[in-house]
C-alpha cells in the first residue's frame, strides 16, 4: 500500500481552506468491508498517534494500482 496526497496539491490549487486528500494505493483488492476498516484504522491513527483534530477535512481515496497510475498520470499534467 501506498499513500500520496492528491488534487488540489498536484494542482497547485490548495488553499489554507482546502481539504487535505490522500490517494491510497492497494497492491492488492480488498472487499468493501476491508476498505471501510482500513480507513478508520488510518484516520484513528492519525488523531491518536499523530494528533490529527478529529474535525479535520480528511478525504481518503482508496485505489487500485492501475487506477492510482491514472490518476497520478493526470495529476502530473496538469
Amino acid at each position: 500500500m501506498s499513500a500520496l496526497l492528491k488534487v488540489s496539491c498536484c494542482r497547485r490549487q490548495a488553499t489554507v481552506l482546502s481539504d487535505v486528500d490522500v490517494l491510497i494505493c492497494l497492491k492488492k483488492p480488498l472487499s468493501p468491508e476491508e476498505i471501510w476498516d482500513l480507513r478508520r484504522k488510518i484516520i484513528n491513527e492519525a488523531i491518536d498517534k499523530h494528533g490529527l483534530p478529529w474535525d479535520y477535512p480528511i478525504e481518503l481515496h482508496v485505489h487500485n494500482m492501475k487506477e492510482c497510475r491514472e490518476i497520478l498520470k493526470h495529476c502530473k499534467n496538469t
